[in-house]
């Protein structure tokens, strides 16, 4: 090891976490995007049925243009967009939930994969952990990368979180 002229402080080793690869491949990412997945399925659903509905209703009030007086029929139009709306702004709102969700527990997966990274560091006297996609480092140094390492111990000590109500 060197000693840094500008600090007077010797050199410490950088080492490598290759980002895309944990986030693919921990077990913990692959059950979060499950349980968003099951999410959306079911809203999907859910909102497909709140659809067919307005739908109908929709078929029904053309059938009833030439049956209602104006003021009528502009009332119940009124009432169906207003229904429209309704449930555009709750398929807003049930989006932005899952993901506030998905983003509370992705950081709670980024803070473990910090204090593994913070670990390994310490045990390897490393100043530097960089976590990033290989693609944006030139070049890695096999012994740099603790990828694997920190795949490891993610996956035994962080295998589910839950995604909320």
């Amino acid at each position: 090891m060197g000693v840094n002229a500008a600090s007077g402080t010797e050199d410490r080793p950088v080492l490598f976490v290759d980002s895309d690869r944990v986030l693919s491949e921990a077990l913990v990412a692959k059950d979060i995007r499950a349980q968003l997945d099951r999410r959306r399925t079911e809203m999907q659903g859910a909102f497909a049925h709140r659809g067919e509905k307005l739908r109908k209703e929709e078929e029904d009030l053309v059938k009833q243009k030439g049956i209602l007086s104006s003021e009528a029929f502009e009332a119940k139009v009124m009432e169906f967009r207003q229904a429209v709306e309704a449930m555009n702004k709750d398929v807003e709102t049930k989006m932005s939930e899952l993901e506030v969700m998905y983003g509370n527990a992705i950081a709670q997966v980024y803070d473990k994969i910090q204090k593994i990274s913070e670990l390994q560091a310490a045990e390897k006297g490393a100043s530097v952990v960089l976590f990033m996609s290989r693609g944006q480092a030139s070049y890695v140094d096999e012994k740099a990368d603790i990828t694997e390492k920190i795949l490891e111990t993610l996956n035994k000590d962080l295998s589910r979180v839950s995604l909320g109500n």
